[in-house]
């Protein structure tokens, strides 16, 4: 039975793949726990999962083209991802993970090295991007009612306009609203084996990003 007065919420490809990780990476192992899955998995691998996949349904709504190239330093070349905007525009309402890398992508003109637009969107040399992505995703889902923010201690305290504190909080999921997305977590897992199957050499470069 749903929650009252909640329904579910179309959710990226992002999104979907944390609420399902162990649909796209490897079940048991890792400190990520999905305890409406009655499973762990790996942090770093679910971070990648989620980032190629946000990329992949940029490039299937057709807001962004996602290709490779060569990247020419000054010793080396490299084959990378390369991302450019595509002939749609995203809702304004767009959020999430795949509103980050639209609105950093939109700032420039013409295309992106993969890597790079990722690094604008976590922050560059921060020591656990895998952490950033997944707190992004997070929130956004918990913004959209499929995580419950339950306050576990701290004050408030304000001087000056300054916070001195914070409170704690944990998430508790909305297992129902989870559980009613399960079938369009399925698709996603389809669409994405159909796209890495026909694209090899990209999907492997998408999954070096994080």
């Amino acid at each position: 039975m749903m929650t009252e007065g909640r329904t579910p919420t179309e959710l990226p490809y992002s999104a979907l793949v944390v609420l399902f990780g162990d649909l796209f990476v490897r079940a048991g192992d890792g400190a990520w726990e999905l305890p409406w899955r009655d499973t762990r998995v790996d942090e770093a691998s679910l971070a990648r999962a989620s980032l190629a996949a946000a990329l992949v349904g940029m490039a299937r709504d057709r807001y962004i083209y996602l290709g490779t190239a060569v990247r020419r330093g000054f010793l080396r070349q490299d084959e990378v991802a390369l991302v450019e905007m595509g002939p749609k525009a995203p809702p304004e309402s767009l959020g999430g993970l795949e509103g980050a890398l639209w609105r950093k992508l939109s700032e420039g003109e013409g295309a992106r090295w993969a890597d790079d637009l990722v690094s604008d969107v976590v922050g560059g040399g921060v020591p656990y991007p895998d952490f950033v992505i997944l707190a992004r995703v997070t929130d956004y889902l918990t913004d959209q009612g499929y995580f419950t923010r339950k306050r576990l201690g701290g004050f408030d305290l304000q001087v000056g306009g300054l916070a001195l504190s914070k409170p704690s909080y944990e998430l508790e999921p909305v297992a129902d609203l989870i559980r009613a997305v399960e079938e369009p977590a399925r698709a996603v897992k389809s669409d994405l084996d159909a796209f890495a199957e026909q694209n090899l050499l990209l999907w492997e470069k998408l999954q070096e990003l994080v």
